[in-house]
């Protein structure tokens, strides 16, 4: 036989033109399998897939003899349209085999026995090319000359497999060290959809996308990142973008959500109040009773979030705490402040919301007569401070 470090190019050239045109039926078998071991040992023992993929293009040689006809018989004899390849099925999955082996060294530079490729689906060696990226910083260039590539290749859907990466990333990782990946990830699915317009591949995409973005929201530290509330208004953007398919609509209502209550903890954190359960809604009331007397500038802010998390909390009834903490301190500049607050935060559109106002006006002056009607004063010295007041 012939040693394997003989020129497969060579080999093959010759094999083509000398022998294959001359066989008996009777020969093919033998020959197919002497290909076939041949193109088995090159890849194996001398790691040269492409010398064994030449050798294997030898199997789409015509079955059959080629004779010296006349110009009538070559019109006469019908022609077989059988391969060499025939006689052994598994030839045809070999050269597909050794045909993706060679691209994936020659265009991706990823090594990959015939034993091993064999055991990996495409979808795996995919995920490989970018598993093998140790620098998070790097992910962009895999996705884009690498991973997206060989996707489309085999027809795989790139963002449900980035998707399926990085839920396993984030099961595999020990508390946020998931994070450098999946956002340098979803950096690569929102680039993927700029100025993209609605089909049906592209809302699969933003499905995706948001599922990716949804999952990294519930998983983030409080507080969290500005990686995650980037990755987060980008997702919605998307999502809002292909909004009329019911899927993503409901993504993008739970990435609000999420988003939402992530801003809740935290700012029930800054206050001391980390370890809150904002699931218990018990709790909502006292919170709300504690927080409106908390010293700061800015906690009414604070206080309407909190009671925009809870539908069973008054606006009106925070705005009243809110003053009556301000008037037992005696700061006359803040409550003035809170009124001009007031006003410009509930003047809407609607005109339910012109009303919140007048009903805290109401009850702040009730509350302000109870308080001076409980003093030690006269009558008359009582509607002479309310007055004044």
């Amino acid at each position: 036989g012939f040693p394997l470090d003989t020129d497969s190019a060579a080999l093959a050239a010759w094999l083509r033109a000398e022998v294959l045109p001359t066989l008996q039926p009777a020969q093919w078998p033998a020959v197919v399998a002497w290909i076939e071991q041949r193109a088995r040992a090159l890849e194996a023992r001398l790691q040269r897939p492409a010398d064994a993929l030449q050798l294997v293009a030898l199997l789409d040689h015509p079955a059959q003899p080629a004779p010296a006809l006349t110009p009538q018989q070559l019109v006469d004899t019908p022609r077989s349209s059988a391969r060499l390849s025939h006689f052994v099925p598994e030839c045809v999955f070999l050269r597909q085999q050794l045909a993706d082996i060679a691209h994936l060294h020659s265009a991706h530079g990823l090594v990959l026995t015939l034993d091993a490729h064999a055991q990996l689906s495409y979808s795996a060696i995919a995920t490989a090319l970018l598993d093998r990226v140790v620098a998070p910083e790097l992910l962009s260039v895999a996705y884009a000359e690498h991973f997206a590539p060989y996707a489309r290749r085999h027809a795989l859907d790139c963002a449900e497999l980035v998707h399926a990466y990085c839920i396993a990333d984030m099961d595999a990782s020990v508390g946020g060290a998931w994070e450098p990946r999946v956002l340098a990830l979803l950096s690569c699915l929102h680039s993927d959809m700029s100025g993209a317009q609605p089909t049906a591949a592209r809302t699969g995409h933003a499905r995706a996308l948001g599922a990716v973005a949804l999952e990294a929201m519930r998983r983030s530290a409080i507080p969290w990142s500005s990686g995650v509330d980037e990755a987060a208004q980008k997702a919605l953007e998307v999502l809002d973008r292909f909004g009329s398919d019911d899927e993503v609509a409901v993504l993008a209502r739970e990435a609000r959500e999420q988003l939402r209550l992530m801003r809740l903890k935290r700012m029930l954190r800054a206050h001391g109040l980390g370890d809150a359960h904002i699931s218990d809604t018990r709790m909502a009331g006292a919170v709300l009773q504690w927080l409106a007397r908390r010293p700061g500038a800015d906690v009414m802010r604070d206080v309407l979030q909190l009671v925009d998390a809870y539908h069973h909390l008054s606006r009106t009834a925070a705005y009243v705490l809110r003053l009556q903490a301000l008037c037992e301190t005696g700061d006359t500049d803040a409550v003035a402040a809170l009124i001009g607050f007031i006003d410009s935060e509930e003047h809407g559109v609607q005109p339910v919301a012109r009303l919140v106002p007048l009903e805290v006006a109401r009850r702040t002056l009730c509350w302000t007569r109870d308080l001076l009607d409980s003093m030690a004063f006269g009558a008359d010295a009582s509607r002479e401070l309310f007055r004044r007041h």
